[in-house]
C-alpha cells in the first residue's frame, strides 16, 4: 500500500515535468530541474517513512535519473536552440558566437551572411568592433516564431545573452 501512495504523486510529478518540458523546455534550466527533483525526492522520502533504506535509495535514484534524462529529449527545435544559446558566455567574440549560433536565423529570419556580420539590420565590415545586438530565432512556425535569443555585444565581446519566449 505504501508504494502505491508513492507511485501516484511521483507519476503526477513526472507527467507535470514532461508537460512543462514540452511547453517551456524547463529541463534546460538545470537549477529548476535540481529544485524539482529535490522537492519530489523529499515528498517521496516522507511517503516512504519507515521503509528500508535500499527502497528509498531505489525510488530516489529512479526519480532523479528519469527526470534528469528528459533534458536529452528534443521535443522540437526550441530545446536545442536554448542549449546552444546558453553556451554563449560573456566575453565571447562575434566569431565564437557564430560558431555556436550560426545555424539559426538572425533578426527577421535572414541567415547570417558573410563576409560581415548582420548587426541591427546592417552588415558590419570584417575587423570592425561590434557594438549592438544580434537576435537569433530557431523557427518560422507560428508556435515559436517569436522565440528570440538576443546576444548583446560591446567592443566586439558578448556582454549579455537573453531569451525571450514566444
Amino acid at each position: 500500500m505504501r508504494y502505491a501512495l508513492v507511485a501516484f504523486p511521483l507519476g503526477f510529478a513526472l507527467c507535470l515535468y514532461l508537460i512543462l518540458d514540452r511547453e517551456m523546455s524547463v529541463s534546460v534550466y538545470l537549477g529548476f530541474a535540481a529544485i524539482y527533483v529535490a522537492f519530489w525526492g523529499l515528498v517521496s522520502l516522507l511517503l516512504l517513512w519507515g521503509a528500508p533504506a535500499r527502497h528509498k535509495f531505489l525510488v530516489l535514484t529512479l526519480l532523479a535519473v528519469t527526470l534528469l534524462s528528459v533534458r536529452f529529449v528534443d521535443w522540437d527545435s526550441r530545446k536545442p536552440f536554448l542549449k546552444d544559446l546558453f553556451r554563449v558566455k560573456e566575453g565571447m567574440t562575434v566569431s565564437e558566437v557564430e560558431q555556436i549560433m550560426g545555424g539559426y536565423m538572425t533578426g527577421g529570419g535572414v541567415p547570417l551572411g558573410s563576409p560581415g556580420t548582420r548587426l541591427d539590420g546592417r552588415v558590419v565590415a570584417s575587423g570592425e568592433p561590434v557594438t549592438g545586438t544580434i537576435s537569433y530565432r530557431h523557427t518560422n512556425e507560428g508556435w515559436g516564431n517569436s522565440d528570440w535569443g538576443v546576444v548583446t555585444f560591446e567592443s566586439g565581446r558578448v556582454v549579455e545573452t537573453r531569451f525571450f519566449p514566444d
